[in-house]
């Protein structure tokens, strides 16, 4: 619910501008994505290393990470919500009320729309499968400390920050 605004926000803050602004704004926009992602592999770390402290460690860093990343997510949404506004030209659709039917066929009638939701969709499963079988792979195949599995991610979205100034 949140991922198609932002996704379309580079594209409505750099209308009128120059296309070189729009993919500036896209890069911006990926490169703070990646550091998010770092982030929440740095709580991954020390969630996996609380590991040998025992179960209630675990448990006790969890919740407090949770609760740090939830109300970090309450705040900057709120802060979103309330300063950035809608364009007026935008605000009204010609009469016409908010319909998530029409919203869903707007995006499956326009090819482009499908191809790049199908390409977001891959990229996002396999960022996940890859997240997710790393930590596996690690432990259980290679029986490395699954702490390992951090840097492997970390490399991973190093990887992927530094190809950004080449599209």
């Amino acid at each position: 619910m949140f991922g198609v605004p932002h996704f379309a926000l580079g594209a409505e803050l750099t209308l009128g501008c120059a296309a070189t602004e729009r993919n500036r704004a896209f890069g911006y926009r990926h490169v703070c994505s990646i550091i998010g992602q770092f982030l929440g592999i740095v709580a991954m770390y020390f969630v996996l290393t609380a590991q040998v402290r025992g179960p209630a460690a675990v448990r006790s860093l969890a919740a407090s990470i949770t609760l740090t990343v939830g109300a970090s997510l309450i705040c900057i949404v709120f802060g979103s919500v309330a300063t950035l506004r809608e364009r007026q030209t935008l605000a009204v659709h010609k009469g016409a009320g908010f319909s998530i039917c029409r919203s869903f066929s707007g995006v499956l009638t326009n090819r482009h729309a499908r191809i790049l939701s199908l390409v977001y969709f891959i990229e996002e499963g396999g960022k996940s499968s890859f997240s997710l079988m790393a930590v596996y792979y690690i432990q259980y195949v290679l029986e490395v400390d699954p702490s390992v599995a951090s840097l492997v991610m970390v490399a991973y979205m190093i990887c992927s920050m530094c190809s950004v100034p080449g599209w």
